[in-house]
């Protein structure tokens, strides 16, 4: 079971808490307005796990940030300089691995335009035969249903006004299963020809799911970056209030399944619906502030799970060099 103790990360956040350590899995949600410091604050608890840890790996997950970009918020603040070198700290951009993942499906046209004149059900056994990896699946899927597709749609032209049901009736004797026919008629209005779609959390999870199958209890802790960022990638019909609400759920379900100190960062004020929701599944919620007139900076416990901590606002300063960090000050 991993653990994770306040003391030694963050300067003087121990003083925020009567009960010094946390045991894992556990789940946190860093929140605030832009430019409150989130990133900041995960990326030194992250470095100060890795101190006290040599050994240990830990992992940032960004849709925001480049590699790149990120090394140098941590340079310009004095972390990960001996750690990151020694890939005990790995930063994964998912947004790039799901561009390089959707380029794999370019060959879908291809293989398309190959066997334009074979039959579905002929092209369905080439299908079943040649995409039986999991990775592959999904494009395999992609091919019949961009097929039943074409059929629709040249039905459609012999049979105007038809009504969902006889289309329907239609591809089933074509070998059409429920599935694809569902992919492609839209909500039972029209046809509509079926996209790309990457699942997001699946990719997250499977990330980490990897990392601690190859470092086992040494890989401790992750950030992720950020709630709203998982949002913005959603499918339309994925962004209903339940569905939004069993995203999270699943989401913080799969990492406490994989014994990690999670931290998730949130835009407060970008979807305040999500981070409503994650408020009540996650295990603590941290909350900072910026006052935009004085420019004084605040930390908040909102809560934390099987603690005893501060409830009252404290004030807290960045400091940035070769002993760059957050510095924890009295209450506000």
């Amino acid at each position: 079971m991993v653990k994770f103790e306040w003391k030694g990360t963050i300067q003087d956040i121990d003083s925020l808490f009567k009960t010094p350590s946390i045991n894992g899995p556990y789940v946190m949600l860093v929140k605030g307005k832009p430019g409150t410091v989130k990133s900041t604050f995960c990326l030194e608890l992250l470095d100060k796990e890795l101190q006290k840890h040599p050994d240990h790996h830990v992992m940032y997950i960004t849709f925001e940030q480049t590699q790149k970009s990120l090394v140098r918020t941590m340079s310009a603040l004095g972390f990960f300089k001996k750690y990151h070198d020694k890939e005990h700290f790995d930063v994964w951009d998912i947004g790039k691995m799901v561009d390089e993942a959707k380029k794999r499906f370019s060959v879908v046209d291809n293989i398309l335009e190959k066997h334009k004149k074979e039959s579905y059900k002929e092209l369905k056994t080439l299908v079943t035969k040649s995409f039986t990896r999991d990775e592959n699946k999904p494009i395999g899927q992609l091919i019949l249903a961009k097929r039943a597709y074409e059929i629709l749609l040249n039905w459609l032209d012999d049979h105007p006004g038809a009504k969902r049901l006889e289309a329907r009736r239609f591809l089933l004797t074509n070998g059409v299963s429920d599935e694809v026919f569902d992919k492609i008629w839209s909500r039972g209005k029209e046809p509509e020809e079926p996209k790309v779609y990457v699942d997001y959390l699946k990719t997250i999870i499977d990330v980490l799911k990897d990392y601690k199958k190859n470092y086992g209890d040494k890989f401790t802790m992750v950030a992720i970056d950020s709630l709203h960022a998982i949002y913005t990638f959603m499918e339309e019909e994925e962004k209903g209030e339940k569905e939004i609400k069993f995203s999270i759920f699943k989401l913080i379900k799969e990492l406490k399944k994989l014994d990690l100190i999670s931290i998730i960062i949130a835009e407060e004020d970008v979807e305040e619906q999500l981070t409503r929701k994650a408020n009540y599944l996650v295990d603590g919620v941290v909350e900072l502030s910026l006052d935009p007139h004085t420019g004084s900076r605040f930390i908040e416990i909102v809560k934390m799970r099987e603690t005893k901590h501060e409830t009252a606002r404290h004030s807290f300063e960045l400091r940035e060099g070769k002993d760059g960090g957050i510095v924890i000050k009295g209450k506000a």
